[in-house]
């Protein structure tokens, strides 16, 4: 192989490397569009958690504890870390899990159902709650 063959085979190496790295970059990126709607599931669950009725006597520390776990994910959506985001609405989602499921629960099922699925609604058919946020996040991943 001549000099000016093995140029040619280097340089199609070199596009074809630069492209595959383009593509994986677009890939693992998530529109600002995409974040924003992920954020908006988010503060409707913010806006929905000091309506739920926690019996517990420290509930003001729990709600203050959930809407916490809400603000993390918030800010790792902020950061791009959209895995982490994930993982702090699903600590969310097992901690109403928990309280629901306790042997006296800690907030009714259906305030628990309100928290991971949304108000019942008419006007959408998506996902809503946390598990509509996950599901947006999970899909951003």
């Amino acid at each position: 192989m001549n000099n000016r063959m093995k140029l040619n085979v280097l340089s199609s190496s070199v596009a074809m490397f630069a492209m595959v790295c383009v593509l994986v970059a677009m890939a693992g990126t998530a529109s600002a569009g995409e974040i924003a709607e992920c954020k908006a599931r988010i503060d409707i669950v913010r806006g929905d958690v000091p309506t739920v009725v926690l019996d517990t006597q420290n509930a003001d520390k729990v709600r203050a504890g959930l809407l916490s776990k809400l603000a993390a994910a918030d800010s790792k959506l902020d950061l791009g870390k959209r895995t982490d985001a994930k993982l702090k609405l699903e600590d969310f989602k097992t901690t109403v899990e928990y309280m629901r499921d306790a042997t006296k629960a800690k907030i009714s099922s259906g305030d628990a159902a309100l928290l991971l699925k949304g108000a019942p609604s008419p006007r959408t058919l998506i996902d809503e709650g946390v598990e509509g946020a996950i599901i947006c996040v999970a899909g951003q991943e």
